[in-house]
């Protein structure tokens, strides 16, 4: 199964995480935190994307396990886009 990312996304994390190939396909199980990101290095990759995909992740939404797997932090960013635009119909 291949998974389809925001470019900015990608890019966000391949210069949050060096350790991720530079370029191919992301495995959407590969275990960050094996790959070298820690604590401070969470807080930053969440201030990454939110700068660069023009969201706010709120703080209910963290978790140890949200950056975890590239997956993880997909779901979370579309979370967060969920609850940014919960109005898609226009209908306000």
């Amino acid at each position: 199964m291949t998974t389809t990312w925001n470019d900015s996304f990608v890019e966000t994390l391949r210069e949050q995480i060096p350790q991720l190939p530079a370029t191919g396909e992301l495995s959407p199980t590969a275990d960050l935190y094996n790959l070298g990101l820690d604590s401070m290095g969470s807080v930053q990759l969440l201030l990454a994307l939110e700068e660069a995909l023009d969201i706010t992740i709120p703080d209910e939404l963290l978790t140890a396990d949200s950056f975890r797997t590239v997956t993880n932090i997909w779901e979370l960013v579309q979370a967060a886009q969920s609850d940014q635009n919960p109005c898609d119909s226009g209908s306000w």
